[in-house]
């Protein structure tokens, strides 16, 4: 069913699952590109013309470069620096918990409801700032993120066929109830 004419479409968040902090983005990325790779091991049987192949693993699975762009001749209010510098945040450990510093990155959960939901890890952050004011303070810029995710579990091929984008709904009970857990 399409959109009414003036209705906005969902917008894709981020969220630092150690601290909580949400940051939405201004505009959906233009793409997105998602890779899994299969490893295989080469078996070597004696005698056979070919080595037939092993399943071992899959890799983890990548978003190699995830572009947010931002203007703020479009929306003044948007807040560059501070959207920058989460992303930036998502590079590094939080801050130590009852005095033990952490030493593992914060995991950060990337949803664009209706399209994908992944708990992933920022691998790299690569900014680009293309329009400044007068005054020397930016109006636009892109930041480009690359993500990989991390699972604690197994995953089998029937759960990769089966996965559903969740709703903005969906998603907004599932930080609740990660948040009341942690809290």
């Amino acid at each position: 069913m399409p959109l009414p004419f003036n209705a906005k479409p969902a917008r894709c968040e981020l969220v630092n699952l150690a601290t909580f902090e949400r940051k939405r983005c201004q505009f959906n990325p233009m793409t997105l590109q998602r890779t899994l790779k299969a490893n295989w091991s080469r078996l070597t049987v004696p005698g056979l013309s070919h080595q037939p192949l092993h399943f071992v693993n899959t890799g983890n699975t990548q978003v190699p470069s995830l572009e947010f762009q931002m203007d703020r001749g479009v929306d003044p209010s948007f807040d560059i620096p501070d959207f920058l510098g989460f992303c930036r945040s998502l590079l590094l450990p939080p801050e130590p918990a009852g005095g033990v510093p952490q030493v593992s990155p914060p995991r950060t959960l990337f949803v664009w409801p209706g399209v994908l939901s992944l708990e992933m890890i920022v691998m790299d952050v690569n900014e680009r700032y293309t329009h400044f004011y007068p005054s020397g303070g930016v109006r636009a810029a892109t930041v480009s993120l690359t993500l990989e995710q991390i699972l604690d579990f197994r995953l089998t091929g029937a759960d990769v066929r089966n996965e559903v984008p969740l709703t903005e709904d969906q998603i907004e009970a599932q930080l609740l109830f990660v948040y009341d857990m942690e809290g």
